[in-house]
């Protein structure tokens, strides 16, 4: 079985986020991002294994990446935005956006690759 550079990719991603949100727990304890770095570790090892199942806890842990930046760009609005000008807002926004990306396009693809799988 081959794997494509995409899965490759995608499974350092989940690696990845799962060290970096197991960070934060580490430092402030926190139930959010200890879902997030377990489900990302799950969805890693489900992908290395090729498991149809790798489609629950990949949505699950894009959505809660997604609600994560979601809930942070807010609560930064509400406080003052820290650039006035909208270049510089913009560019402060294309990280996130990326990891948006990534999370959505990764969802097409785990559905992709595990839609005709057997059961």
């Amino acid at each position: 079985m081959r794997y494509s550079v995409t899965l490759i990719a995608l499974v350092l991603f989940l690696v990845v986020m799962s060290l970096g949100t197991g960070y934060y727990v580490v430092q402030y304890q926190s139930l959010f991002f200890a879902a997030i770095c377990v489900l990302a570790a799950v969805s890693a090892a489900l992908l290395v294994l090729r498991r149809k199942t790798v489609r629950y806890p990949f949505f699950a842990t894009a959505a809660l990446i997604a609600y994560w930046w979601i809930s942070t760009v807010v609560a930064i609005i509400r406080e003052g935005w820290p650039y006035m000008d909208p270049i510089s807002s913009a560019v402060s926004l294309i990280p996130g956006a990326l990891l948006l990306t990534v999370c959505a396009v990764g969802s097409l693809y785990v559905y992709r690759i595990t839609k005709h799988a057997a059961a």
